[in-house]
């Protein structure tokens, strides 16, 4: 049981679902903030301000985003090698290992995704095959998020019924992710892709939000007399 466990490892687990939280509403803000920024620039034109304004609200659209997709990357990269953090009492073995190496492609695979997505680097072979590898990547590390979320949900003392629901989850995610990527490669389509990216998303923030209260449950638990 998790109650049992290194109490400075569950904690780490927990600032992961937190800086997670925090790095998927700060792309949501980077996703909703050039809107805001056209229509503050659109609103400065019909008032006749000087040019001086506009090019500050220019200059803060275009650095301002950057830096603050930056520390989005940087919190999501972040929290979630916290969350896949070892468990010093296990025994290695090789599905955590290989549940880390998947969680530590998937950010800078997304980065890359995106970068190419929003820049013409040309019609080549590898630019071409970016948002295939980019989609299964996702695709894998979603999948591992759900299986690590379940294995520290059956450890749990409140949750009995997890692994069967779990199990449901990440094979309804997986063939989900499965029937995206061969209806996009079938269609030649690289738009039908970006749905991968809502389902990745959808699966952190879920699994983040669902498996921090669980987890300070289980701290708060007494030891029953250990």
């Amino acid at each position: 049981m998790l109650r049992y466990s290194d109490r400075r490892w569950i904690i780490l687990i927990v600032s992961g679902c937190r800086l997670i939280r925090k790095g998927i509403f700060l792309l949501l803000f980077c996703t909703v903030a050039p809107f805001l920024f056209v229509t503050a620039s659109q609103v400065l034109h019909q008032w006749n301000s000087p040019p001086w304004s506009i090019q500050l609200l220019d200059g803060l659209a275009g650095w301002g985003m950057g830096l603050a997709l930056l520390v989005a990357m940087g919190l999501l990269m972040v929290g979630l090698a916290k969350l896949f953090s070892p468990n010093p009492y296990d025994e290695h073995s090789w599905m955590p290992a290989v549940r880390r190496g998947i969680n530590f492609a998937s950010v800078p695979t997304l980065a890359l995704w995106v970068s190419s997505d929003q820049t013409n680097f040309g019609a080549s072979m590898f630019v071409q095959l970016i948002p295939v590898v980019g989609a299964i990547e996702l695709s894998a590390h979603a999948i591992a998020v759900l299986h690590l979320t379940a294995v520290l949900k059956v450890r749990c003392a409140e949750w009995p019924q997890s692994r069967v629901v779990s199990i449901l989850g990440i094979a309804f995610v997986g063939l989900l992710c499965a029937a995206i990527i061969v209806a996009s490669v079938l269609e030649q389509r690289v738009e039908t892709l970006r749905l991968l990216w809502l389902i990745w998303i959808l699966v952190i923030v879920a699994s983040s939000v669902s498996l921090a209260p669980r987890l300070q449950r289980e701290i708060a638990m007494p030891l029953d007399g250990v």
